[in-house]
């Protein structure tokens, strides 16, 4: 047989290296075929289910603090991009800053009317780890598949007295005829709008870190499921806060408790939008049970 040539396509489903042999006489014929192939071989944008463009993402795990896509797939981020990303569903954000979901670890607030102020605090995952729960396991099972955010429990008394040391935590108390003290409703939009913006108490990222990764990572080693939570970045849970860090602020006062804070226009758990445009989105009702040695499927792969 003649002399054989040899050719690399480098294509997408042909790596580069794999050599492709053709008679001599067959080479043009060959070349021709591989021109044709390329048709294909540029790369094809990777879409996501739900992009966040535009906005000032900060993650107090990495310190990044710049203006970035995020894009979200399967309730988890898959990229953070300084270029624009593709997505079926793309919300702009820009102008506003894009946090890891808030946790609260000293929540008595477990009823439904607490927890939807609690989300529009920007809270993403509840937990009463003081006056705990009893039966545990029928309290969990009575918020599996009907709760906005996440949520958690436990039986020791004074835990949450020792695990909220240095993190922001609410210590709100479950509302009664929409009567409480009104931290259960705007404990977070009051540090990021009064004691950080108005009275430079400590800096936003500092505030953003106590309210997020400090608090996931007192639970991640009892808890891994954590370890996922209170950060922003790529193969983290999509437990997203979007806030306005020139208008957020608390609104609930002891004579009107239940008014939910202001400038926080979207939150999202494992990746769904709870509330959007400051609403809440009914139907919605992503939270998941938070329990000690518990890892989501998502953990194990």
């Amino acid at each position: 047989m003649p002399l054989a040539r040899t050719t690399d396509t480098g294509c997408a489903g042909v790596p580069a290296g794999i050599r492709r042999e053709a008679p001599a006489f067959g080479y043009l014929a060959a070349i021709l075929a591989v021109a044709v192939l390329g048709l294909g071989c540029a790369a094809e944008p990777v879409s996501y289910d739900l992009v966040l463009a535009g906005g000032r993402v900060m993650d107090p795990e990495t310190g990044l603090d710049a203006v970035m896509d995020v894009g979200i797939s399967g309730g988890t981020v898959r990229a953070i991009s300084a270029e624009s990303l593709e997505g079926t569903e793309v919300a702009d954000v820009s102008g506003h800053v894009v946090a890891p979901g808030f946790v609260d670890l000293h929540a008595h607030g477990q009823d439904p009317f607490s927890r939807d102020l609690q989300v529009r605090d920007g809270v993403t995952a509840a937990f009463e780890l003081e006056g705990g729960a009893y039966p545990v396991d029928e309290w969990y099972e009575e918020r599996e598949g009907s709760w906005r955010i996440h949520f958690g429990a436990t039986a020791a008394y004074g835990a949450a007295r020792l695990l909220a040391f240095g993190e922001i935590a609410s210590d709100g108390v479950g509302y009664i005829d929409g009567r409480a003290h009104p931290r259960g409703a705007g404990t977070f939009a009051r540090v990021l709008g009064r004691y950080s913006r108005d009275e430079g108490r400590l800096s936003l990222m500092e505030a953003l870190r106590k309210m997020t990764l400090a608090p996931a990572r007192r639970l991640e080693d009892v808890a891994p499921a954590m370890r996922r939570k209170g950060r922003l970045s790529v193969g983290a849970d999509a437990d997203i806060t979007v806030f306005d860090p020139e208008t957020v602020i608390d609104r609930a006062t002891f004579a009107e408790p239940a008014v939910p804070s202001a400038g926080i226009p979207h939150v999202l758990v494992n990746g769904v939008f709870v509330v959007r445009g400051g609403e809440l989105v009914e139907g919605a009702l992503p939270g998941r049970g938070i329990r000690s040695g518990t890892i989501d499927q998502a953990e194990r792969e």
